[in-house]
């Protein structure tokens, strides 16, 4: 929670992999990204990475569907200044935070308990409308209606489905670890990985 410590961390973690990392490297990294995807007849990896958003229309490309992303970000805008401006206030309200963060300025990334600041999670109870009062808790009432953790899995995929996207594979489903084994610890971070293993594409 110490605002100065906190900075100090993750000042000195990002300034030591810029170090290890310099920029040449990365553009280096980039123009092979870009030569991988025009052996694979894309004019580059923007190109690579929107095909497969391709609906099929007449009218799509890499640049129709990157103002669409931009369209919809618009949409959403609002929503997250709201959203950031609330815990910006609820942090300043915070003693030891109420002199480092400006009224109207960024979040700092130090405070945000992850470093690449994509996960709040640690705010959780110091940004709570309503202290003091217990989190709503569905567990009993989705056990009421049959809910497992391969229904939860099957309901996400019918979800994401219905946006157009391609369903997941019987290889998910009898491959996946779904639920946490005994006995072991285990990490599963969000994330999937095409591992190129030929067959069922989408092998995760």
């Amino acid at each position: 929670t110490d605002y100065d410590e906190l900075a100090y961390y993750w000042t000195g973690w990002h300034d030591a992999l810029s170090k290890a990392v310099p920029t040449s490297k990365y553009r280096q990294f980039i123009d092979l990204q870009n030569e991988l995807a025009k052996a694979n007849g894309y004019a580059d990896m923007g190109e690579l990475w929107a095909s497969p958003y391709d609906d099929g229309s007449a009218d799509f490309s890499a640049k129709t569907f990157e103002d669409e992303m931009y369209s919809i970000y618009e949409d959403l805008r609002p929503y997250y200044e709201k959203l950031h401006a609330y815990v910006r206030m609820k942090l300043r309200k915070n003693p030891l935070y109420a002199d480092k963060i400006k009224k109207y300025g960024y979040l700092p990334a130090n405070l945000m308990g992850n470093m690449w600041a994509q996960d709040w999670t640690v705010l959780d109870e110091s940004t709570k409308p309503y202290p003091g009062e217990a989190s709503v808790d569905a567990t009993q009432a989705m056990i009421k209606a049959g809910y497992t953790p391969q229904k939860m899995f099957q309901v996400s995929d019918e979800f994401f489905q219905g946006l157009g996207l391609m369903a997941m594979t019987d290889t998910f489903y009898n491959l996946s670890m779904l639920t946490k084994p005994d006995g072991r610890v285990v990490v599963c971070h969000a994330s999937a990985e095409d591992f190129c293993l030929g067959g069922d594409t989408k092998d995760y």
